[in-house]
């Protein structure tokens, strides 16, 4: 065990430099990424970093003290709904306690996601909130560094740490079998693949039109991210099989889509009954009715926010794994 300087305090550039046998500017150097350095400097560096839980934080640095008053925000996708409020009430939480959010958007690419992780990392953020791209993707940084963080609405279990969000399996069968008590027997299952989440919401429909004796494999439909090339497939994967009656969608782009779809495949194809697993207020302005599931994103985000701080004022009570309840709207009337 180490009993110098560094294992007392934080460590400094200078106890890694010190003790990996080079300047600091080559530590600054590897970590930055800006000049060569040589592969076995650059790992022998990287060692001492790790050793020593050196974590970089450059406003410390500047300002002469040791928090950025900064979060660090990483989530997959901020085209869909959830998002863009979930960011509106955390940024509005956090200022109330004087935080910066800084937002990056890892648009569903596991390498982008890594790159948003590591420039916030070597910026000093004081805590992250982190919504996984997969949940099979092991970032190392996230616990060498030892930077609090929460991850939202999906969750990757290779990490022991705090998770808020739905319980998605639970939700999606409550959202199946009010689907079937509306009177649909041919109940769709719009989904992108690869998410863990997702996944889940896909067992909970298994799990209800299997009980209720309705499930049929052929009318799941897995959809990519582009939506012109999406719909297109929508429009050939409805007009190729028995109509269906009813259409879950799990997410709000997907319900997009599908509506799209439905306008392409013409007036004489019977419209189904649309679910969304997430609401948004034009879809009460819609013709064609949409019930939907409203998560708690306010709540969320405020539990979010009241974990991770006290995580950072040094919080270490048991991980959490919250779920929270949320509203399915009817909107189909009598």
């Amino acid at each position: 065990m180490n009993n110098g300087p560094a294992s007392r305090r934080r460590a400094s550039i200078k106890d890694v430099a010190s003790m990996a046998g080079v300047s600091t500017s080559t530590v600054s150097h590897v970590i930055n990424e800006t000049r060569y350095v040589s592969e076995q400097t650059k790992q022998r560096v990287l060692r001492v970093i790790d050793e020593l839980n050196y974590r970089p934080n450059f406003q410390a640095q500047g300002l002469k003290r040791q928090t950025s008053k900064t979060i660090g925000l990483i989530l997959s996708d901020l085209r869909g709904s959830f998002f863009y409020r979930f960011v509106d009430t955390l940024g509005a939480t956090l200022q109330a306690d004087d935080y910066d959010v800084l937002v990056c958007n890892s648009a569903s690419s596991v390498a982008r996601e890594q790159r948003h992780l590591e420039m916030l990392l070597r910026k000093g953020v004081d805590g992250l909130v982190y919504a996984p791209v997969d949940y099979r993707t092991y970032h190392e940084e996230l616990t060498r560094w030892n930077v609090p963080f929460v991850q939202i609405e999906r969750k990757n279990a290779n990490y022991q740490a705090d998770y808020v969000g739905i319980d998605d399996q639970f939700e999606a069968t409550r959202v199946t079998e009010f689907m079937i008590d509306q009177g649909c027997r041919r109940v769709a299952f719009l989904m992108h693949g690869g998410t863990i989440f997702l996944g889940r919401r896909l067992m909970g429909y298994q799990a209800a039109t299997q009980e209720r004796g309705l499930y049929d494999a052929d009318l799941i439909e897995r959809l990519g991210l582009e939506p012109g090339s999406s719909v297109r497939e929508l429009v050939q994967w409805l007009t190729a099989r028995e109509p269906v009656d009813g259409v879950i969608c799990t997410n709000l782009r997907l319900c997009r889509w599908l509506l799209q779809a439905l306008q392409q495949v013409g007036p004489g194809y019977p419209h189904p009954k649309v679910f969304s697993f997430d609401d948004d207020p034009w879809l009460a302005l819609l013709a064609q009715p949409v019930s939907a599931l409203a998560q708690p994103i306010e709540q969320i985000a405020a539990r979010t926010v009241e974990i991770l701080l006290g995580r950072m004022r040094g919080d270490e009570s048991p991980v959490r794994d919250m779920r929270l309840d949320c509203e399915l709207i009817d909107r189909f009337g009598p």
